[in-house]
């Protein structure tokens, strides 16, 4: 089955920006996933690949989302899709031009800025690496470098969402929460605000195991059984509340809203701190 529908990301850095703004907008519709596809052309060196992006998206009917810092790449850009016929949208653009009249300042133009690997690029890699390194409850002895963990029963996605946070620059443990297993009592000693736990509807989560057994060809057994989820979350439960730690429901949402949930409390707890 191919694809109906098609967004072409263009950027001179990474274009997760561009990316992370197409798959917000896509979830506003009721559409399969298999209907849509993200076509990637980041890292672009020139403009000498941006006529063929636009054939393309021509082609297939697409969309182009751009994050291109120098003015110029963007005006070639948009009067390449403007020929073809092709709608864009610059994301950047339009921010920086809001910005601009808001602040009454210029915005400087840095050619090619995938080049400056910056404190912040490398802030990123580092924290992808100990992330990883720190999945499903993994050294848990180095928990106190942690920026935030991450705990709760399986299939409350919590590697993904970690591996998210990463991507933002964070260290992110995460920690399963099993019955009959116990915590370490490092969690416990974490500073305040560092943990968080995540739960979900006791049916959804129902679901979401039995589909994935049904994709390993298992007959699932008590990891899917409504007496077990039931169990393992009432037993996580409690180890919030032993904790006194903030829970967040990811019942229905997607990775980017919880890491931003989770991004609220931290900056509603900072702001109180620094009164």
């Amino acid at each position: 089955m191919s694809a109906r529908y098609h967004v072409f990301i263009v950027s001179d850095a990474t274009g997760l920006s561009a990316e992370t703004a197409a798959r917000a907008a896509l979830a506003q519709f009721d559409l399969d996933r298999r209907d849509t596809q993200l076509h990637r052309h980041v890292g672009l060196t020139s403009t000498a690949d941006l006529p063929g992006i636009v054939r393309e998206a021509k082609a297939k009917g697409g969309v182009i989302l751009h994050t291109l810092a120098t003015a110029d790449w963007s005006k070639r850009l948009s009067t390449l899709a403007q020929e073809h016929h092709v709608r864009t949208l610059d994301l950047l653009g339009l921010t920086v031009q809001v910005f601009s009249e808001a602040f009454g300042v210029t915005p400087r133009e840095t050619p090619s800025p995938h080049h400056r690997l910056d404190a912040a690029y490398f802030q990123r890699i580092e924290a992808m690496e100990w992330t990883v390194r720190h999945d499903d409850g993994r050294a848990q002895d180095h928990l106190i470098e942690a920026d935030i963990v991450l705990i709760g029963v399986s299939r409350v996605s919590k590697t993904p969402l970690c591996i998210y946070l990463a991507n933002r620059g964070c260290k992110a443990a995460n920690v399963p929460l099993v019955p009959g297993v116990p915590v370490g009592e490092q969690i416990f000693t974490l500073p305040r605000g560092r943990v968080f736990g995540l739960t979900i509807d006791a049916q959804v989560l129902l679901e979401i195991r039995r589909n994935r057994v049904k994709q390993l060809g298992g007959s699932g057994g008590e990891y899917a059984s409504p007496a077990a989820v039931q169990a393992e979350l009432a037993y996580a439960e409690d180890i919030f509340r032993r904790g006194r730690f903030p829970v967040i429901d990811v019942t229905g949402r997607a990775v980017e809203e919880t890491a931003a949930e989770i991004e609220r409390v931290l900056e509603r707890r900072a702001g109180r701190a620094r009164r």
